[in-house]
């Protein structure tokens, strides 16, 4: 579980920097789906992005696991997102 928390945090990461003003916006919906909604909003979310099914199969797999976590898990890292998307380093 802290597996796909620490996964969705870093593929934050890898958006945030000095030389990408905007996050894409069909990755936020991504990252959204991927806490909250079900499999299949996730799976429509990532189908823009024309995965292989080796990774849609590893996207889903991650999706699961994030339906195990907590509510208040989820919810911490979905806030920890937030606060990282709207900081100076990602401006």
């Amino acid at each position: 579980m802290k597996l796909a928390i620490t996964f969705a945090v870093v593929m934050l990461a890898l958006c945030c920097g000095s030389a990408k003003a905007e996050i894409c916006p069909e990755f936020l919906e991504a990252l959204r789906t991927l806490f909250e909604g079900p499999v299949s909003d996730y799976e429509a979310a990532i189908a823009v992005f024309e995965p292989t099914e080796d990774m849609k199969l590893g996207g889903v797999t991650l999706k699961k696991m994030m339906e195990l976590v907590p509510p208040q898990i989820k919810d911490g890292a979905a806030k920890l997102t937030q606060k990282i998307i709207q900081s100076p380093q990602c401006a």
